[in-house]
């Protein structure tokens, strides 16, 4: 394990959707440990009346060798969550989106991460 402070960059794609991406000089493969503090809100269009329920879903773009199902979760509509960022050779992204797309916004207010588990280091 590795404690510190490490930069996560975040990457706006639209109003319900960001990219989390980490960068590092070690050729690491492990897990980022990212303490993520976020709101999923309502747009204010006629159809966001209908929406019922909101949610947050993150999806592990490194790891593309298995099933997407088993490489996303689904989160709760506001708060603050610690998220696994998989690493594969010091480089490491999840893709987080507001669900239903059309109907919501996604509000990232901070992203650090300070501990990243090793498996193993190359």
């Amino acid at each position: 394990m590795i404690k510190g402070c490490f930069d996560i960059k975040v990457k706006k794609f639209s109003h319900h959707t960001y990219e989390l991406t980490i960068d590092l000089e070690d050729k690491i493969t492990g897990y980022a440990d990212v303490l993520i503090d976020y709101k999923v809100s309502r747009r204010t269009r006629l159809t966001s009346l209908f929406v019922i329920k909101t949610l947050l879903k993150v999806q592990n773009l490194e790891n593309l060798d298995v099933d997407k199902f088993y490489e996303s979760n689904f989160l709760r509509p506001i708060g603050k969550e610690y998220i696994p960022l998989k690493i594969v050779n010091g480089k490491g992204s999840i893709l987080v989106t507001s669900l239903p797309e059309r109907n919501t916004n996604l509000i990232i207010k901070d992203v650090n991460c300070s501990e990243i588990i090793i498996e193993r280091k190359i």
